[in-house]
């Protein structure tokens, strides 16, 4: 049964490595983490991400309240997204009137909602997932 799981494994190694959009995610010339992001294509969800947490970082109690997280993201930005992640330099620019939102669910509940809000979210899917 091991030889079998581990075949299968090596298997879906061996098929996705032919296709280009997996294969980036080993073969990458990327010095650094947020170099390999942006390489991957992952840059803005993590510039995202990253924005909407510094922003739970500054209301980490009480988060920046439900839908207002994208209002603290763009000032929250990481610096190495506003150069090399063409999504974001989109966004920036003054026509453009959309707010984005963090696109990772804990991220988002911890800047909209605080600890308070993400604890007791988090304990009532709990309860109701039993």
């Amino acid at each position: 049964m091991i030889v079998a799981v581990l075949g299968v494994f090596a298997g879906t190694f061996l098929f996705l490595s032919q296709k280009n959009f997996f294969r980036r995610l080993w073969e990458t010339d990327a010095k650094n983490l947020s170099e390999y992001i942006v390489d991957i294509n992952a840059g803005a969800r993590g510039a995202y991400s990253a924005g909407a947490y510094a922003a739970f970082e500054e209301y980490p109690l009480t988060g920046v309240g439900l839908g207002a997280s994208g209002f603290y993201i763009y000032p929250n930005l990481p610096d190495w997204a506003l150069t090399t992640v063409p999504e974001i330099a989109k966004q920036l620019s003054p026509e453009n009137r959309l707010y984005p939102n963090p696109k990772n669910l804990y991220v988002r509940l911890l800047a909209e909602t605080g600890l308070i809000g993400f604890f007791f979210i988090r304990g009532i899917s709990t309860l109701y997932s039993r």
